[in-house]
């Protein structure tokens, strides 16, 4: 006989849908840092496009340029006048007729270098706000950030708590599946998604944060990471430590999602200094993310014996074995897995596209446009 999921009874869940268990742990952290983006979100103050701060970068380039020119018309001077020093003097007509062209040539000169060096001004401050956009800056978060953050927060609960949660730690391998994919590819890019560029960039100040960064979010580490944390906790002898004590359980999902959110650092990154890759990179990066995945999915589902015991003797559930299980687990990973890499491929095609096809690293950060023909 094989009850239905809402009659069913286990020495450590009960599954009901009347019945929905709460872990305090996960809701601790979750409180704590939907309440940390909350406060760092109302303590910034931007300063709009073309402000003091804004001036002051301007100026601090203008200068090195002024005394790029300046050098170089004082060489110009300087050899100038040593030959004049060689040529026989002039009649006076020819100095006044030279000294008017020479100044006319000079206005012309100096309004041309003038009108190129603000333009250069100003694209060079783009180039280091590329985030920032004419006109004021939002000085918090927008809504559509906040909802998409706060959306990864109450994804992140629900696959802890709850039916799913006791689903997958007390029953079904297949539902511990579906846990580590959102887990894995859904609530990481939403909460990044979330998080303004501006939000971060104070961190990477702190002592060695910034070259620690640096070094971790290149794309092969973020590949080599998340490739390592996968494969290792799906050692069956892994996997069921993580089983049987649920302090183990905690550290594999925080493993799962401090890696799966390096994993998806290179294509949605919201800082210029710890960039993007290009797009066509993007395309590359995520097919290839694809092959780990699938090769372990498929050394669990081509197994002919239960890898991961503790599910063999938990109740069963719609008649389903635990060698059954075990293959819709190893499925789920797979397919749905295997095809949410190409899904996001072709977002990123078509954003490549709109963008005229420009393969430049510049052109895939935040808040980067086609420039105007």
């Amino acid at each position: 006989m094989h009850p239905p999921v809402a009659l069913l009874l286990h020495p450590a869940a009960r599954i009901a849908l009347s019945e929905f268990t709460v872990h305090p742990s996960t809701v601790i952290g979750l409180v704590g840092l939907g309440a940390l983006y909350h406060w760092r979100a109302s303590r910034r103050q931007i300063l709009p496009f073309g402000s003091a701060q804004d001036d002051g970068e301007k100026q601090i380039l203008r200068s090195a340029q002024d005394d790029k020119r300046g050098s170089a018309q004082d060489d110009k001077r300087g050899s100038a006048q040593d030959d004049s020093e060689k040529q026989i003097l002039r009649s006076a007509q020819d100095d006044k007729r030279g000294s008017a062209q020479d100044d006319k040539r000079g206005s012309a000169q100096d309004d041309k270098r003038g009108s190129a060096q603000d333009d250069s001004g100003v694209v060079a401050d783009k180039g280091c706000h590329p985030e920032r956009s004419e006109g004021s800056a939002s000085p918090s978060p927008s809504t559509a950030q906040r909802a998409t953050f706060y959306a990864g927060l109450v994804l992140i609960f629900f696959s802890l708590n709850g039916w799913l949660h006791d689903l997958s730690d007390y029953y079904l391998f297949s539902a511990h599946m579906v846990q580590h994919l959102l887990l894995t590819l859904v609530a990481p890019p939403l909460l990044i998604m979330g998080i303004p560029g501006w939000m971060l960039r104070p961190a990477l100040r702190w002592p060695g944060v910034g070259a620690l960064a640096r070094r971790l979010t290149t794309a092969p580490m973020c590949f080599a990471i998340f490739t390592v944390v996968l494969a290792v906790w799906h050692l069956p002898p892994v996997y069921g430590l993580a089983m049987v004590y649920h302090d183990i359980h905690i550290v594999q999902h925080l493993f799962f999602m401090v890696a799966a959110t390096l994993m998806w650092w290179p294509v949605l990154s919201p800082l210029p200094e710890l960039p993007r890759i290009s797009y066509p990179a993007q395309m590359l990066y995520l097919f290839l993310l694809s092959i780990p995945m699938s090769l372990i999915a498929i050394c669990i589902g081509y197994s002919d014996h239960i890898l991961y015991p503790a599910y063999s003797s938990a109740p069963r559930i719609w008649g389903i074995t635990p060698l059954q299980d075990q293959l819709i687990g190893a499925l789920i990973m797979w397919v749905p897995g295997g095809l949410f890499f190409f899904v996001i491929i072709s977002v990123v095609f078509f954003r490549w596209q709109r963008i005229d096809g420009e393969d430049s690293t510049a052109s895939a950060q935040v808040g980067w446009q086609v420039a105007p023909r």
